[in-house]
């Protein structure tokens, strides 16, 4: 590939190898709505940090959009702005460079790399980047930075990152790869994850992965039980659907725990019935109320709370606005005042954003409030936890939308999504269009609609209930896991048996296993157990060494240091066939060496070269000399 590794690339392999493999090809998609605004904010951000850092170093010495070579780095400059690295493979555009105090080719200094971040704390993903930005700074300087800087917000607060060796050899490891698929090597696995959802590939690579029915499909399933899968020969969801089986109860155990079978749901994608894995309850109330929050997820602040309550058969809905983040708490007052009108009810949401929400409001209310806030969370019942547990729909994800629109839930928009909400949101704080608030709200309360018949169909499913509902049309089939594999199972019979084949016979009556005089009789005539340990021990025979291999070692494998104390023999025999010109010999080989430890570093070890299996035994038993 011609194109070279440049900061976007970094940034896509990181979120997603196969993004990574397709920037680098020069390839582009469609970007959505909720990128294209995130990144119209973060490009704006990014403005707001460098004027800021600008302003804090002296404009007159700070040097933007510059090349940066060693010439560069000797002018001693404390700064510079949109510096641009170029060689034979990268394209590194830096967001600053730091001046610090250290040798370095450029002289007693050398720089550190500073990363603009649109958050408020520096994540994992943006200290590997800076990380990466480290080793492509010592290309340049021969020093890599013990640390760099991360520019929080459009303010510029600056943090700092410690570059240590765990943090450069995973950028090693990045950058290898990448360097790798711009070699043209072999392109990273298609694996579906987080950032699909927000990928301007998305629709491009889940085509694929539905074509190729690949076990990414499954929402929630990591990398590394996929690959653990693949270890198995199971590539598809339909081959994981076949691996799913009822285990038995342990009666030891109080209480049964039902966690999550990727398994499981991929039956009930191929059978596209529900499947029930153990009993569950859906608590009732008269009043049973259905909540539903949207929020800014990166401000941590809230915006719109809806409410569908149902009291003795009567439905009623509320929504509760903000206009900015100052009326955040007015809306939760009015939320719990609006609870306080009901003696006794249930609240029932989906996930854990609502009583996260409720929780990090309760600093900011009155005290009174805030015990009020305590009793509706002892009121509230997590939807998804039931569903995550027992309950499989025939779908590759359990969010809410999947699961309305199996069970016929409509939405008014056709695009109607989390990050979509957020798109109309901040479309609402720039226009103040009244258009942009309806549609919103419409939104939130089609949630708490959706909420609402989820709950209502687990409630009918539930193990006890009318399961199915067979007079309803658009009902799924519902199936029990416990019930769905019961079979008659045949009980082993003791005497002579019918074979499948005749030869079997034959076989049969040459075999010298006799299960009856060896197994049960023996127990019970001492006579018999007499000749049974004579012919034990005279199935011992000591066979002949051909070969004894000594190993010793003269210096530490960690610190190559000469300090090394024997604390115990090790020896291992390998029985292994041995090739002649005549024919085929058994060779045994026997391995003597010793166990060391290394008076300097504390290290130890064996000979690399003594057969590594079984070695914890042996070194068990090092202390009574050879195993």
């Amino acid at each position: 590939m011609a194109t070279k590794i440049t900061r976007n690339v970094i940034e896509s392999y990181l979120n997603c190898k196969y993004k990574g493999h397709l920037k680098l090809g020069g390839e582009s998609g469609t970007p959505s709505e909720y990128e294209l605004m995130t990144t119209a904010a973060r490009t704006i951000s990014r403005e707001k940090a460098l004027a800021r850092l600008v302003a804090r170093f002296g404009e007159e010495d700070s040097c933007r959009e510059i090349v940066v070579t060693t010439a560069v780095l000797k002018q001693r400059a404390p700064i510079l702005l949109d510096a641009n690295l170029e060689d034979e493979s990268l394209s590194l555009r830096f967001d600053a460079l730091k001046r610090v105090d250290g040798a370095s080719i450029a002289g007693s200094h050398h720089y550190i790399p500073i990363l603009q971040s649109y958050g408020d704390k520096a994540s994992q993903r943006e200290r590997l980047l800076l990380a990466v930005f480290g080793l492509a700074l010592a290309r340049i300087q021969k020093s890599r930075p013990a640390s760099g800087l991360v520019a929080c917000g459009p303010e510029a607060q600056l943090k700092k990152v410690r570059l240590d060796s765990k943090l450069y050899r995973k950028a090693e490891k990045v950058l290898g790869e990448l360097l790798r698929l711009q070699e043209d090597g072999e392109p990273p696995r298609l694996t579906l994850n987080r950032h699909c959802q927000i990928c301007e590939f998305q629709k491009q690579c889940h085509t694929q992965a539905a074509k190729d029915d690949d076990l990414s499909l499954l929402r929630g399933m990591s990398e590394k039980e996929i690959s653990r899968q693949n270890s198995k020969g199971i590539f598809t969801v339909r081959q994981l659907s076949y691996t799913f089986r009822v285990r038995r109860r342990n009666k030891r155990s109080k209480s049964q725990t039902f966690p999550h079978s990727f398994a499981l749901q991929a039956l009930a994608i191929r059978e596209n019935k529900v499947h029930i894995h153990g009993n569950y309850t859906v608590p009732s109330s008269p009043t049973s109320v259905y909540l539903d929050i949207e929020g800014h997820p990166d401000r941590g602040a809230c915006y719109l709370i809806g409410l569908v309550v149902v009291e003795n058969g009567v439905e009623s809905r509320h929504s509760f606005w903000a206009d900015n983040e100052e009326e955040q708490p007015t809306i939760f007052s009015c939320l719990l005042a609006k609870l306080s009108q009901y003696s006794e009810y249930r609240l029932f949401h989906f996930g854990n954003y609502e009583s996260k929400a409720l929780r990090r409001i309760k600093d900011h209310l009155a005290e009174e409030q805030q015990e009020q806030v305590e009793v509706v969370l002892g009121k509230s019942v997590n939807v998804l936890s039931i569903i995550n547990a027992h309950v499989y729909f025939p779908t590759y994800s359990c969010s809410l939308k999947d699961i309305g629109r199996f069970i016929s839930c409509d939405w008014s928009e056709p695009d109607a999504s989390g990050l979509q909400s957020i798109v109309w949101r901040a479309a609402w704080e720039r226009s103040r269009d009244d258009s942009q608030k309806a549609k919103l709200i419409r939104y939130n309360i089609e949630d708490c609609l959706a909420l609402k018949a989820v709950v209502e169909f687990l409630t009918r499913i539930a193990p006890g209930g009318t399961a199915g509902c067979p007079g309803v049309p658009t009902s799924p089939e519902v199936v029990r896991t416990e019930d769905s594999q019961k079979h008659a199972r045949r009980r082993h019979q003791f005497g002579m048996q019918q074979s499948a084949l005749p030869g079997f016979d034959y076989l049969n009556k040459c075999a010298y296993f006799d299960h009856q005089r060896d197994k049960v009789f023996v127990r019970t005539i001492p006579r018999l157990r007499v000749v049974k340990q004579r012919r034990r021990r005279a199935r011992r025979l000591v066979l002949p060494i051909n070969k004894v291999v000594e190993l010793s070692c003269k210096r530490c494998l960690s610190c190559n240091s000469r300090k090394l104390f024997q604390i115990g023999g090790i020896s291992r025999q390998i029985i292994d066939l041995r090739y002649f010109r005549d024919g085929v010999k058994r060779w045994i080989t026997k391995y003597v060496s010793w166990r060391y430890r290394c008076a300097k570093c504390g290290a130890t070890f064996a000979h690399p070269d003594f057969p590594l299996f079984c070695l914890s035994r042996i070194w068990k038993n090092a202390s009574f000399g050879l195993a």
